[in-house]
């Protein structure tokens, strides 16, 4: 359906406008133009914003007019959608059936279904309810408010969608919903979904007086991301007070103003940004003991690294919950060099892992003798399972045990590297800048925090032994300048000033 007629057809319609709630002409957006041309362009979106810009409205005409022209062409076809509240998918036929109306066009309007005159159909579905899973295809599928859905709805519905079938997930993020993590991966993976977000910014509506902020408020907002002080004014003056009840995390996660605030999982969020993902330069494979073979990042090769780089283990059961983290950091520029995450390898395969990046990030000195990376393996627990099979390897290691000070320590090391940018890497360590909280009435940590560990292990002992500066690596040059030379050819020049 082109995005030039459903703007005709949209200005044409009555709407409950967002501001003030009157019943008056549609006047379109600019998130909703967006959105009707990457519909016209994309087989498969994924649009996320801030609530209440009109793309549920957008969503709904475009449907309503789709099914609606193939039906006239004598093309049966069923467009769903999908909510995760019985009243809330109400809303949305009301919504269709009042366009079809104003157009004095002929439909069957049902609470949760439209029937056309040569059999079309838009049906409604809620995702995890009964009849979630229907046998007939759909060759339009629009999923609303994706992050709320029960687990395993969208498994139910997926047989219900035909081959090359128009896919739209429209949500906010909540990765405290039951399906928010879901959404989040999908939202980063390398998918088929295009990728759509609305800033807070771009809307017009959500604007006042740039003086109902201070400077002081103003310098924090754009920290925060905001480039207009005038939308920072609403958001602070106007969103958190009366629209999240003060809580600054739910209007980040509601009113996002760049997307990595749509993560953001509680007040007590111990990472205050999420580390960016990147695509490793080299990925290498692992046989473990029983033939398992087990991926390697790197994203900085050995001739990249300083020499003796800090390789940090916390080690997991392997039953699918908690992950094994074996991470190399750099002395000097504390970046991640390689790092290797699971939740299924056991303690010896662990080891094995360890032991080849130990002898990966080796190097030769000039004089023969080998620079060698300092492994550190958290005694803890469950770490007694990668301890042993190390100690056969035969490759030397420290042992400590953590307690709650040098887990606050290591934590703390990794935090600041996230948040100054040079802690980056898989989209494992993203997850869990995004989960990791402290719970606000017994301070125990909540989230995943295996990476950040591992990383931690490291920091603090790179922290507590800085890289020393070897005379093969300084730097001899015609232009350097030669102290002691020049403190005699002064001493000369004053013993002939004495005689």
């Amino acid at each position: 359906m082109p995005a030039v007629a459903l703007e005709v057809i949209a200005e044409k319609m009555q709407i409950t406008q967002l501001v003030g709630g009157a019943t008056s002409p549609w006047l379109v957006n600019d998130e909703q133009r967006i959105t009707w041309r990457a519909l016209e362009t994309n087989q498969r979106n994924f649009i996320t914003k801030s609530r209440r810009r009109g793309i549920s409205t957008a969503l709904d005409l475009r449907r309503a007019m789709w099914t609606l022209l193939c039906d006239n062409a004598g093309h049966r076809v069923r467009s769903g959608v999908v909510m995760h509240k019985e009243d809330k998918l109400v809303e949305r036929f009301v919504q269709m059936s009042s366009f079809l109306e104003q157009m004095n066009l002929r439909a069957t309007c049902l609470d949760t279904s439209i029937t056309f005159p040569n059999g079309s159909e838009i049906f409604g579905l809620t995702a995890g309810g009964k009849g979630a899973s229907r046998s007939e295809g759909a060759q339009d599928m629009t999923y609303e408010e994706y992050s709320f859905y029960l687990m395993g709805a969208v498994g139910e519905i997926s047989p219900s969608v035909s081959l090359e079938t128009q896919e739209t997930i429209c949500t906010t993020i909540d990765i405290g919903a039951p399906n928010g993590a879901r959404a989040r991966d999908m939202w980063r993976a390398q998918n088929g979904y295009e990728k759509i977000f609305f800033p807070f910014e771009m809307a017009i509506e959500y604007r006042t007086d740039p003086a109902r902020i201070t400077d002081e408020q103003w310098a924090w907002a754009q920290k925060q991301g905001f480039t207009m002080r005038e939308s920072a004014a609403f958001w602070l003056a106007e969103v958190v007070p009366n629209k999240c009840e003060g809580d600054i995390m739910r209007a980040f996660r509601e009113y996002p103003p760049t997307p990595d605030h749509m993560f953001m999982a509680s007040a007590a969020r111990w990472v205050n940004t999420t580390s960016r993902v990147l695509e490793p330069v080299d990925v290498h494979t692992v046989m473990g003991v029983s033939g398992t073979d087990w991926k390697v990042l790197i994203y900085q090769r050995p001739d990249d690294c300083t020499p003796e780089p800090f390789i940090g283990v916390d080690t997991a059961e392997g039953k699918g919950q908690d992950r094994s983290v074996v991470a190399v950091v750099d002395r000097t520029s504390r970046r991640l060099c390689a790092v290797f995450v699971s939740d299924r390898a056991m303690g010896d395969d662990v080891a094995k892992v360890a032991h080849y990046l130990w002898a990966h990030y080796s190097k030769v000195r000039p004089d023969g003798e080998l620079w060698r990376p300092k492994v550190i393996i958290e005694d803890n627990t469950t770490g007694g399972i990668t301890i042993q099979p190390a100690y056969r390897l035969g490759f030397p290691f420290e042992t400590f045990n953590t307690d709650e000070v040098s887990r606050y320590n290591g934590l703390l090391e990794a935090k600041r590297a996230v948040e100054l940018g040079y802690l980056e890497g898989p989209k494992e360590l993203a997850e869990e800048c995004d989960e990791l909280h402290r719970d606000e009435v017994t301070g125990k940590w909540k989230g995943r925090k295996d990476i950040l560990m591992a990383y931690g292990f490291c920091a603090t002992r790179i922290a507590e032994q800085p890289p020393k500066v070897r005379p093969e690596y300084v730097r001899h040059t015609e232009k350097r300048v030669d102290g002691a030379r020049i403190i005699r050819n002064l001493q000369r020049q004053q013993q002939r000033r004495w005689y």
